[in-house]
């Protein structure tokens, strides 16, 4: 198995805005002499006017706030509702996740290097890649990669393979959501997961983009909605919105 150790993520200033680098070596020599390839080196400017890539640090915190009083509110008040239902609320952008800090027209910055006609080239791109552990891959226990990195290495955890998935599905025109939540797979312990929300033909659908089996990437939305607990999702424009799927405590 291939194995990648990260030397150094760092941002620096460049020029009007701002670039990311992100060095991968290999641990040891004997990986290295199978792959004599040493270093992967990825840069990605980004904007300026994204305030040097990060969200206000006020704005999250007061968003955070409003978010933890509307679910005791509405855990209180609100009755019995379908966890698929959206809550009009701009959640932070850590509700998605520890490592979810850059606003979300920072994944779609920088040209990709990956060209897809259909969904079907989504899904044949993703089964070559590797799931793994941002432990492992970047030291840090949640760390979420620019789709361009990705790109690069082919390997990540969830929500690496779902921005990425995400940003494709946008590009070819169809209307999509990432969305974060808890997932509960049968016969297994449920866990914090993202994962994409499409519609197509008239359909919803939920694309598990770390799916190895290709017929179990796509299902309708119907036939595996109690499987997923969204908490909170961000569309094709970047509004964020909570799901009332944050109010069921026994998955958090």
């Amino acid at each position: 198995m291939r194995q990648y150790v990260t030397s150094c993520v760092r941002w620096e200033l460049a020029g009007a805005g701002w670039r990311h680098t992100v060095e991968v070596r290999y641990p040891d020599s004997a990986c290295q002499n199978r792959f004599p390839t040493p270093i992967v080196r990825r840069r990605c400017d980004v904007s300026p006017r994204y305030r040097l890539g990060r969200a206000d640090p006020a704005q999250e915190f007061a968003r955070s706030l409003v978010l933890f009083l509307l679910r005791r509110w509405l855990g209180r008040f609100g009755g019995k509702r379908d966890p698929w239902e959206r809550i009009p609320h701009h959640v932070p952008n850590t509700a998605f996740g520890k490592g979810s800090t850059r606003p979300f027209a920072w994944y779609f910055e920088g040209e990709s290097t990956v060209r897809v006609a259909n969904v079907d080239d989504v899904c044949a791109w993703l089964l070559e890649c590797e799931y793994a552990d941002d432990s492992g891959l970047f030291n840090e226990s949640d760390f979420w990669q620019h789709p361009r990195t990705f790109e690069q290495l082919r390997r990540g955890d969830c929500e690496d393979h779902a921005v990425w998935t995400w940003r494709k599905l946008i590009e070819l025109g169809i209307d999509a959501e990432l969305v974060s939540g808890i997932r509960r797979p049968p016969g297994a312990e449920p866990g914090g997961h993202v994962w994409v929300r499409f519609r197509q033909g008239g359909r919803d659908y939920i694309f598990e983009t770390v799916s190895r089996r290709r017929e179990r990437m796509i299902r309708p939305l119907d036939e595996v909605r109690g499987e997923y607990v969204p908490h909170a999702g961000v569309d094709r424009e970047f509004h964020r919105f909570a799901y009332f799927g944050f109010l069921s405590t026994d998955d958090k």
